[in-house]
């Protein structure tokens, strides 16, 4: 994988064991998923599939007792089909899944997690306009997003 090469070229070390030595517990595990980098390339929407990942986010017992499902859809389905979930969450529930998952009682780190991940899903433009506004006073991260964004879709964000 290409990022997590660059990573060891520019540090020295190995970022799966940087996640390991300075994370813990969900929030590990959800980091761990996404530098895995597993997320499905497919471009379509399977409604069937967002219907059902909708019904199993309806049901707040089943968040804490099938944690690794939840993981595994944040952490493998595209962003077109989580968004397409989110809506059909929304349908289900008349519910924001952003306040289903503050409700949840996660760790503040995981919960973090989960919600950056539903922006992106949600807006991809908007997630990195957050960003670029959030660091502001940080020239440093400032540059690298426009610059890695820059000939992608910066004019949109």
């Amino acid at each position: 994988m290409v990022s997590l090469n660059f990573f060891y070229i520019v540090y020295g070390r190995s970022l799966q064991i940087d996640i390991h030595d300075e994370t813990s517990g969900y929030f590990q595990t959800l980091l761990d998923l996404l530098v895995q980098g597993n997320r499905d390339p497919h471009d379509g929407v399977i409604n069937r599939l967002a219907k059902h990942d909708a019904w199993s986010f309806s049901d707040k017992k089943l968040w804490k007792s099938n944690e690794l499902q939840f993981k595994n859809i944040f952490g493998f389905r595209s962003y077109l089909q989580l968004r397409q979930t989110f809506i059909e969450f929304f349908n289900l529930c008349n519910y924001d899944i952003e306040k289903r998952i503050q409700e949840m009682g996660f760790s503040r780190d995981f919960e973090k997690g989960l919600l950056q991940i539903v922006k992106r899903a949600k807006s991809k433009s908007g997630f990195f306009a957050d960003r670029l506004y959030n660091n502001m006073n940080d020239p440093r991260t400032l540059t690298r997003i426009i610059v890695s964004r820059s000939e992608i879709d910066l004019e949109d964000i």
